[in-house]
């Protein structure tokens, strides 16, 4: 929130690509970008996370991050590095819309990208004017299962860290622990629509067909 306050009232985006010379050799996460502000990185690791997000060593980036990191943003209002960025006032009810929930880094065999983020949106990616849908639990839980986060983000998510349910963190700065069924469905808590972008949202019936079944 402090960030935030600084910068115009703007989200951090979840990474962005910059370098100290012509090449582009350098992915900033957000986690760093806060940093000054928390002055602590073990904050950033959760005690019950055993398998934490190391820096990235792919891609020959040099990864701006934090050692160990449990949190992950939420795209829909930190995007990716060609996402653009996000005001807090495009967000009309900041307490309903998570922000970071917890991450975990492998699922089943397969080990994650070390930063990116989630999104509760199918597809994935954002796109002006594109169409979106929202993400069903039953998708959500066959993608891990498979393990696979291919289409659907929301498998990045560690659900069932804490006894069948997570901690959030949500736009106005409180948190609250949810089980995966309650940050869907009728009480969708992944944003309206990809913040950035003049988006619509289908309808419940057309997703059925326009989503990838796992």
């Amino acid at each position: 929130m402090l960030y935030v306050g600084d910068y115009d009232d703007v989200n951090p985006q979840t990474y962005y690509y910059d370098g100290p010379g012509p090449t582009v050799d350098r992915r900033t996460q957000w986690a760093y970008m806060i940093l000054p502000y928390i002055k602590n990185v073990d904050i950033f690791k959760c005690l019950t996370d055993f398998k934490p997000t190391p820096p990235s060593t792919s891609g020959g980036f040099t990864d701006l991050t934090v050692p160990n990191l449990s949190y992950i943003p939420n795209y829909a209002v930190m995007p990716s590095w060609n996402g653009g960025t996000v005001s807090t006032t495009a967000i009309s009810v900041p307490a309903d819309v998570i922000q970071l929930a917890e991450k975990q880094y492998v699922i089943g065999t397969k080990t994650l990208k070390a930063y990116a983020g989630t999104s509760g949106f199918y597809p994935d990616t954002p796109s002006e004017g594109g169409q979106y849908c929202k993400q069903t639990v039953d998708r959500v839980k066959a993608a891990i299962a498979k393990p696979s986060d291919s289409n659907f983000k929301l498998a990045r998510v560690a659900f069932d860290r804490h006894s069948n349910v997570s901690n959030f963190i949500f736009c106005d700065g409180h948190a609250k622990s949810k089980r995966l069924e309650q940050t869907l469905g009728s009480n969708f808590m992944w944003g309206e629509y990809y913040y950035p972008y003049a988006a619509t949202l289908v309808d419940e019936a057309t997703c059925s067909a326009l989503m990838p079944a796992y």
